[in-house]
């Protein structure tokens, strides 16, 4: 698991919409029109995939001196969201024994929760990485995470 710094994920962001802005005042080749099509996060993902792959291709190997092996292949993301998955529980258990006026106001928190919260709800808080080759994971465990 890394965890990421909140300034890394809002620095990215801002890079990215500054991008997108420029972009749309040129006409540009097919590829940027691909990249603009791509979500903040998909794209967040992708450098993040990039530079932990280039700190592990930096690192010495562990079994075998090959670093065209070094290779993730999966990022999942953690948000900040247990609070309203609770909610979404107890809207669930509460449909399930057909309390729809209880469901109806715990659908109504959640409502508010996502309103007040969306700043801190919608930003990646923890990638958790799995490697295609344990050489891979092998270098990720020898690496402080603070680094990546």
């Amino acid at each position: 698991m890394y965890r990421i710094p909140k300034k890394q994920y809002t620095d990215f962001v801002d890079s990215e919409r500054h991008h997108d802005i420029e972009s749309s005042f040129h006409n540009e080749s097919d590829v940027s029109m691909n990249f603009e099509r791509e979500s903040i996060l998909y794209r967040f993902k992708k450098m993040l995939k990039r530079e932990i792959e280039g700190k592990l291709k930096e690192q010495d190997f562990v079994n075998e001196n090959n670093n065209d092996r070094i290779k993730i292949s999966e990022i999942t993301f953690n948000y900040e969201n247990t609070d309203i998955i609770n909610m979404m529980i107890q809207r669930g258990n509460a449909l399930d024994v057909d309390k729809t006026e209880k469901a109806r106001k715990i659908e109504n928190k959640i409502k508010e929760k996502l309103k007040s919260d969306w700043d801190i709800i919608k930003v990646p808080r923890e990638a958790y990485i799995t490697f295609k080759t344990e050489e891979s994971y092998l270098r990720a465990i020898k690496l402080d995470s603070t680094v990546i």
